[in-house]
């Protein structure tokens, strides 16, 4: 009767086993590029969306501004019957109706700055969206960059695993042949097995990270597990005017300088159209018509023209006249902010790309780390296979070949991220930037 039970829950336990391993090994494997990664998150992304959203509106504002020079119509329609309060006996029979119509036009000397504002408007949001869109591409493409590296992260501890296998099986050949001593074959054993851990670890902050960038670009959670990156890591060294030039040539590309500019612009133009309408006179037209049951006259018309001239102004400290100092206030602030945001933006662009030269002597002393630590592990394996070397010194020499490994996949993350910013600073997308800068393309690894 046990045997049968067992036999039972076996049976149960692998059918299960088998269901779990066709769902986790999907037929179809969508790989994402970088390509595809960027254009879903341009599709996808919900702050963009949003701020398309408000583009769109000034779009359509813009290209609407001619119905300032359309006229206020209104409409009205009426039913009545006359009768005396105090005796509603006399109440009448009769019901009488009346409907009328009104347009109205004003002409003042704030329209050509209404129209100008709501221009603005449009460039501003224009502004915002591009800005958005290139920090978030920036973002997109570095965490994607930065999922590569766990890939290859992954790659390295595998082969560091599969060399410590190695060693293991060697050293416990030689402790079975009496060549080796059982401390080196359980040490050689300890750095095998210690690896599986780190694996395991590895692969779960990937996926982990792997989930949340695709949730981000729009992918829905069931479509994560059939997800496969595919990129290189590619790190061009990157030449470059220095000082005044660099700033010179690109400062007012920068995203924030036209905003800031535009501010201005903006407070100008807001001056304009106060002064317009409290020290300008204005033009205003007007037609009513009416039609009334039982009126000699059905059909009635009234046209008026009239021009309006504000006085307000001219008595010194009236809110008028203080309006206009307000603006004058504005515009001076709007020229400060404008003024500090060009020297921030003067120094972010000589730091960001300062930033790159002092990353890629990083990362080129990273590289020649680990081409060192290669051949001294080569070197220390020679030896230990020789007896001239001995177990720990093996470990010690592998470690510090996968630590340099590793070392270089950090500077190489860090430095595309330093040209992803230095792209940005300047405000130029990642390819025109490599075709204004790179001059060494170096093969990806």
């Amino acid at each position: 009767m046990k045997r049968k039970t067992l036999c039972i829950c076996t049976l149960f336990t692998l059918l299960i086993f088998s269901k779990l391993a066709v769902f986790s090994s999907p037929l179809y494997a969508e790989t994402i590029t970088l390509e595809t990664a960027l254009k879903k998150a341009v599709e996808n992304n919900p702050d963009l969306k949003k701020q398309r959203l408000s583009l769109e509106d000034a779009k359509r504002r813009k290209n609407n501004v001619w119905n300032k020079f359309l006229p206020s119509l209104n409409a009205s329609a009426g039913y009545s019957n006359t009768h005396d309060f105090m005796d509603l006996s006399t109440a009448s029979d009769a019901w009488n109706w009346k409907v009328s119509g009104s347009a109205s036009l004003s002409f003042t000397f704030a329209l050509p700055s209404s129209i100008r504002q709501q221009i603005l408007n449009y460039e501003k949001e224009q502004l915002a969206y591009e800005n958005l869109k290139a920090k978030t591409l920036a973002s997109v493409a570095t965490s994607f960059y930065s999922l590569i590296a766990k890939q290859k992260n992954l790659q390295i501890l595998e082969d560091s695993q599969s060399l410590a296998k190695q060693v293991y099986e060697q050293t416990l050949k030689n402790y079975r042949s009496g060549l080796a001593s059982e401390l080196d074959m359980l040490k050689s054993k300890y750095s095998y097995s210690s690896i599986e851990p780190q694996i395991e670890e590895a692969k779960s902050s990937y996926y982990s990270d792997l989930s949340e960038f695709a949730l981000s670009l729009g992918y829905d959670i069931s479509e994560i597990a059939e997800l496969k990156l595919e990129g290189e890591l590619k790190t061009p060294q990157i030449t470059f005017e220095q000082g005044e030039k660099l700033v010179e040539r690109y400062l007012d590309n920068r995203y924030d300088v036209k905003s800031a500019e535009i501010a201005v612009e903006q407070a100008k133009i807001s001056k304009m159209t106060t002064v317009s309408n409290s020290q300008l006179p204005s033009l205003n037209f007007s037609e009513n018509l009416s039609y009334a049951q039982n009126t000699t006259d059905k059909m009635n018309g009234s046209f008026s023209a009239s021009v309006t001239i504000p006085l307000s102004t001219l008595i010194p400290g009236s809110a008028e006249s203080l309006n206009v100092k307000t603006q004058n206030d504005a515009i001076a602030s709007a020229r400060i902010t404008a003024d500090e945001t060009r020297k921030s933006a003067e120094n972010d662009i000589l730091t960001k790309f300062s930033n790159i030269s002092r990353i890629w002597k990083s990362l080129e002393v990273a590289k020649l780390n680990e081409s060192i630590s290669e051949r001294s592990y080569e070197l220390s394996k020679e030896g230990y296979n020789a007896g001239l070397v001995s177990q720990t010194d093996l470990e010690s020499s592998r470690q510090q070949f996968v630590s340099s490994q590793q070392t270089v996949l950090q500077s190489q993350i860090s430095y595309l991220s330093s040209l992803y910013s230095a792209s940005q600073a300047i405000n130029v997308s990642i390819e025109e930037f490599f075709q204004i800068f790179a001059t060494v393309q170096e093969e990806s690894k």
